[in-house]
C-alpha cells in the first residue's frame, strides 16, 4: 500500500520547484476473491461468506440478507422469486472486474461487505488523511439503490450514505464520499489515521422500483484532494 502527502520541493541549484501528489488508493477492484450466491435456496436467507485477495487488508466479508425472516416467509417473497450477488473478476478485455448486485421481484434484499472482518475483527488500521474522500465507481444501476458507507475507529464510528439513482443511464458514473460529511455513530469523533473497519452497505431504495434493483460497482477507492471531483457527491444532505 503506497501513501503519498503533497511535498513542495525546492532545488536551489536548478532554480526549480517540483510537486508530488498523493494518488488514488485503490480499496477493492473486486478483481480477486471470486465468489457467487444466489438466495433463497431451500429457504435460506442469508449467507455470509469470506473471500481473500488484493483488496484492502487481503479480506472481504460479505453478508447477504434475502429476507428478513429466516428461511423467508411468503409475505417477504409472495412470488417465490430468487436475489444474487456476484464477485467477478474480469474474464475479457474491456470488460471490468465488478461486484454485481440483482434483487428478484418484490424481493428487497441487503448486502454488506465488510473489510476489517472475517468472522472477527481483523483491523486494518487504514491511515486515510492523506485522503479528503472515498469514491465508489458504478458500471451501471437501473433503479434507485439505498447506499451507505460505514467506518470504524477505536474513538468512534461514522456513516454516510444517499439514495443513489445513475445520472448516465446505463453508462458508468463515479460517486464521491466526502470523509468530512460522514455522521458520527458510536462512541466519540471517528480517528481518520486508524481505521479498523469498512462496510459498504446496498440495499433497496423503495418499493417503486418492485424490487428489481441491478447494479455493478467496478471500484472502491480513496481520493486525495489533487483528483477532480466524480460525477455525483454524496454529503447526506
Amino acid at each position: 500500500m503506497k501513501r503519498f502527502t503533497p511535498v513542495l520541493a525546492l532545488c536551489v541549484a536548478l532554480g526549480a520547484v517540483e510537486f508530488t501528489y498523493a494518488q488514488k488508493l485503490t480499496l477493492d477492484d473486486f478483481s480477486t476473491g471470486a465468489y457467487r450466491k444466489t438466495l433463497p435456496t431451500s429457504n435460506a436467507g442469508s449467507d455470509i461468506n469470506l473471500q481473500k485477495g488484493a483488496m484492502i487488508g487481503g479480506e472481504r466479508e460479505t453478508q447477504f440478507l434475502a429476507c428478513h425472516h429466516i428461511p423467508c416467509t411468503t409475505a417477504e417473497n409472495q412470488f417465490g422469486q430468487t436475489s444474487g450477488f456476484q464477485v467477478r473478476p474480469s474474464k475479457k478485455t474491456g470488460v471490468p472486474s465488478a461486484l454485481i448486485f440483482s434483487a428478484g421481484y418484490k424481493m428487497f434484499p441487503r448486502l454488506d461487505v465488510f473489510y476489517g472482518v472475517n468472522g472477527g475483527i481483523t483491523p486494518l488500521h487504514l491511515d486515510l488523511t492523506r485522503y479528503d474522500r472515498l469514491r465508489v465507481s458504478y458500471d451501471g444501476l437501473n433503479s434507485v439503490v439505498n447506499f451507505n458507507l460505514e467506518l470504524f475507529s477505536p474513538t468512534g464510528s461514522g456513516i454516510l450514505g444517499c439514495n443513489l439513482t445513475s445520472p448516465t443511464g446505463s453508462f458508468p458514473f463515479t460517486v464521491d464520499f466526502p470523509l468530512k460529511d460522514f455522521v458520527g455513530g458510536g462512541g466519540g469523533p471517528i480517528d481518520l489515521s486508524d481505521i479498523t473497519l469498512m462496510d459498504m452497505i446496498s440495499q433497496s431504495g423503495g418499493v417503486a422500483d418492485l424490487g428489481t434493483l441491478t447494479f455493478a460497482i467496478t471500484k472502491f477507492e480513496a481520493i486525495p484532494p489533487s483528483v477532480p471531483p466524480a460525477t455525483l457527491s454524496c454529503t447526506g444532505h
